[in-house]
């Protein structure tokens, strides 16, 4: 049984790993065996703090020591629980004071993939990028704030459109048909209008 307590700092260890903002982007990428190793680790830390807190109380504080031993029969309960406690808080507490936008762009860039990063150039320097789809549909455009999709690689791209048109069968060469400049524009430099740069997205 006093072995089974320590499956509480196991679980406050998944749980910061999922919930802190610092983690659970990178997490979700994790395969089973790297997000059970990442909690134990994050279990193990939990514990060790722990341990140290209940000594410390313990040696302070002997008469409450006392008083837990005689109502608490399984041993190292209160480090457990406290670890728990301990990563759960760790887990949530710091997200308010941690750029969500910042820890994306972090993973992208350890991550090092060639297609996030060109993405990620373009939206940092707001630059347009050209997609052509299997159709020969093609668009040019600004890429938009959302790309990113933690649970995998690149599947799609969410741009801003500002040309479209289509690439010619035998050469391949782009013919422009439609121009969104002016409607973005006109969008971008008026308020009072029931319309948002976003709404244009494709």
């Amino acid at each position: 049984m006093e072995v089974n307590i320590f499956l509480l700092p196991l679980l406050g260890g998944y749980i910061f790993i999922k919930k802190s903002t610092w983690f659970r982007f990178r997490s979700i990428r994790y395969n089973a065996q790297e997000l059970i190793l990442s909690a134990a680790v994050s279990g193990l830390i939990g514990v060790t703090i722990a341990f140290l807190i209940t000594t410390l109380v313990s040696n302070s504080f002997p008469d409450i020591f006392l008083w837990w031993k005689e109502y608490v029969v399984f041993n190292y309960l209160g480090t457990a629980l406290l670890a728990f406690i301990t990563l759960v808080v760790a887990g949530y507490l710091p997200n308010r004071w941690i750029d969500e936008e910042e820890q994306i762009k972090k993973i992208i860039r350890e991550d090092n993939d060639g297609i996030e990063l060109i993405l990620l150039r373009a939206l940092e320097d707001a630059k347009l990028v050209s997609i052509t789809l299997k159709s020969r549909k093609v668009y040019i455009g600004f890429v938009s704030q959302n790309f990113f999709n933690p649970w995998a690689g690149v599947k799609s791209v969410t741009v801003i459109p500002v040309y479209s048109g289509y690439r010619d069968p035998e050469d391949f060469h782009i013919e422009f048909t439609t121009s969104y400049d002016a409607v973005i524009k006109y969008t971008v430099e008026n308020d009072n209008i029931n319309l948002d740069i976003n709404d244009f997205q494709t």
